[in-house]
């Protein structure tokens, strides 16, 4: 999902904020920045095997988008709440 709107936005010229878990792999992040997007990597839980994405790295992510979305007055297209997101799969 934050690869496809990455490629829209950049299309479309709209900005495009990726919030992810620093347990993401480093090419996803890459790959985003490089079509334009500001990739925010949110650091593991603590209790985290590094590389691997954990519930507790969720919830983290999940916080750090919520506050994102106050702050800057943002859209959320969230991939797991939006029903149109999985109706379309």
């Amino acid at each position: 999902t934050g690869t496809g709107l990455a490629i829209c936005c950049a299309c479309l010229g709209h900005p495009f904020v990726a919030v992810m878990s620093a347990g993401n792999s480093w090419e996803r992040a890459r790959m985003m920045k490089s079509l334009g997007a500001e990739v925010v990597l949110v650091p593991q839980s603590p209790e985290s095997v590094t590389g691997q994405v954990s519930g507790a790295d969720l919830d983290l992510v999940e916080e750090a988008a919520r506050e994102l979305v106050l702050s800057r007055g943002a859209f959320r297209a969230d991939q797991f709440a939006l029903e149109g997101n999985y109706n379309c799969h």
